[in-house]
């Protein structure tokens, strides 16, 4: 039997409205909170094969004598990996806001998260694309390194137990079935282990399993999850497994994830990767170096790269004829087909030109490889910039805000301010939950405006887009710092963009692989988010987030 709607809990302070789910071990209710005034999940104690309720009193008892010592046992490890859950400060783990005893039985007073778990995602719109599935993995296996640090282990990770908050990141929620172990790895305590067909590993099934801390066995559920992510369908139980193999995963997936996800759902645990991040290397391994296919990441990267090649350097450019630059015919140079043809070795009418010529010639393709290297910069109002010869007339900054060089990373903003923060966070976002038009060249909202004055601004959605329909994007390492040089094709001029990463909360995330730069644009039909350039290796495109992260700002002018 479940609390009713408009129960109060603590007097008052909580309000029942609905339930839920229920499972073996508890009842997670949505409630409202009184102050401060807010929806949240609220998860009750209740073993529903041994607990009873008084309709009158909501008060939980237990059915018989001898379950008594099983129940109370079962009550205090809910207790005390709710307070172990509270403590964790992680975006990707459920936050615990409350821990109370209550009608005879135990609560945890959780954040409402109003998104979808990955199950439901999939199971509306079908297998996703490779490149999401992994970035929700990566946030999971951020997750869980933290649960793992503190010698806990989940043991029930699979789309079901993924949420996704308002932000669209994916949230480790259901600790129900949690088991922790002491700093020398032995279970502090005796309860049982729950099993999800598909993402249990074969050790789950055995009586008295899981004794010793290892995190092989959640990790063997995080690649189960990424084989669900990339096919739409869950995979076979673990005995299968172990018995016939892994089926086949779709053609499109890239070999580094392939083997990611057969590597960690491999029966023998000392075949799977020992440690998450073990695991996230090897998807990461290649992943940030393919190119999918999806509408964001759909790129070619080129370059145009001088080879030395004897006293001539070609350029090796799939655009430029390479026999125009070929090295000048010499008797050593020719088959035995042509001195054949040419016993004598005389010079053929093609073979007369002096070798200055061709020296000449070298000498001139170097220089202009030179010049192509040089930008035509000019300053406006104190800050340097490029012509990159693009339609719009558009000139780029040299360097991001806050930056006095080219590969120096500069400060963090968010959308829409135009100051640096300590921290990051929707709380504190003055832009966040708010309807905007585009804010490029407003000195309140606009960071290029207000720093840098004059004719400067954030660059559009569309000026990012011509920035990268007019450029090749070559991924770089500039004094050390990696990044990407974008080189006009009309007038080989470029600028370095660094990978600064971005700011979350207090957290840098990812600097020196990913970068993440604001344009002006909110969403065209959400404004509540806020579009930005978004790059690694191999890959650079359009993507749009709620406006509180700090990210990097590149200023343009016209």
């Amino acid at each position: 039997m479940q609390l009713t709607t408009g129960t109060e809990l603590q007097n008052g302070k909580f309000r029942i409205i609905s339930v839920l789910g229920q499972g073996g071990f508890g009842i997670t209710y949505l409630a409202q909170q009184e102050r401060p005034n807010r929806k949240v999940a609220i998860k009750e104690f209740f073993m529903k094969e041994h607990c009873n309720r008084d309709s009158n009193t909501s008060h939980v008892s237990v059915g018989s004598i001898g379950s008594k010592d099983l129940v109370e046992r079962f009550k205090q490890k809910f207790l005390k990996e709710a307070d172990l859950i509270a403590s964790f400060d992680n975006a990707n783990i459920i936050r615990i806001y409350d821990v109370f005893e209550e009608n005879g039985t135990a609560y945890y007073v959780m954040e409402y998260l109003e998104g979808k778990s990955l199950k439901a995602l999939v199971d509306e719109s079908g297998a996703l694309p490779e490149d999401v599935a992994v970035k929700y993995i990566r946030q999971v296996a951020e997750a869980l390194k933290e649960v793992h640090e503190n010698n806990l282990l989940h043991l029930d990770v699979k789309p079901a137990n993924i949420m996704l908050d308002k932000k669209g990141n994916a949230v480790l929620i259901d600790f129900g079935i949690s088991k922790h172990y002491d700093e020398a790895g032995h279970q502090t305590s005796s309860a049982g282990v729950g099993i999800s067909e598909g993402y249990a590993p074969i050790e789950q099934y055995e009586a008295g399993a899981l004794k010793t801390f290892t995190p092989v066995t959640d990790i063997y559920a995080l690649g189960a999850t990424l084989f669900f992510l990339l096919t739409g369908t869950r995979p076979p139980k673990a005995s299968e497994v172990m018995n016939i193999g892994l089926p086949a995963l779709p053609g499109n997936v890239s070999p580094a994830v392939r083997n990611a996800v057969e590597t960690a759902m491999q029966p023998a645990t000392a075949k799977r990767p020992q440690s998450v991040e073990e695991f996230v290397g090897l998807v990461e391994s290649d992943e940030d170096k393919r190119v999918d296919g999806s509408s964001l990441y759909e790129v070619k990267v080129e370059s145009v790269e001088a080879v030395a090649e004897g006293d001539e350097t070609i350029l090796e450019n799939d655009d430029i004829d390479k026999t125009k630059f070929s090295k000048s015919p010499s008797v050593q140079g020719k088959d035995v087909a042509e001195q054949e043809d040419n016993p004598d070795n005389k010079p053929k009418e093609s073979e007369s030109v002096p070798k200055w010529f061709w020296i000449s010639l070298a000498l001139f393709i170097a220089f202009c490889c030179f010049m192509i290297g040089l930008n035509d910069t000019e300053t406006i109002n104190g800050h340097e910039c490029v012509d990159l010869g693009l339609p719009s007339g558009l000139k780029w900054a040299t360097c991001n805000v806050g930056a006095d060089n080219p590969e120096e990373y500069g400060n963090y903003y968010a959308w829409g301010e135009t100051y640096t923060k300590s921290s990051y966070t929707d709380d504190n976002s003055i832009t966040s939950g708010k309807n905007f038009s585009d804010i490029g060249g407003d000195p309140q909202y606009d960071v290029a405006r207000k720093q840098w004055g004059g004719s400067w601004r954030l660059p559009t959605k569309a000026e990012f887009e011509e920035l990268r329909s007019n450029c090749t994007w070559t991924w770089t390492t500039q004094n050390g710092v990696e990044g990407y040089r974008v080189t006009s094709k009309k007038n080989g001029n470029s600028i370095f963009l660094p990978a600064a990463g971005w700011r979350n909360g207090t957290s840098l995330k990812y600097r020196g692989t990913d970068g993440c730069y604001w344009s002006s644009a909110p969403h065209v039909s959400d404004t509540y988010y806020a579009y930005y350039l978004t790059f690694s290796y191999g890959k650079y495109g359009m993507d749009y987030s709620f406006p509180d992260y700090g990210r990097s700002v590149r200023p343009v002018s016209k």
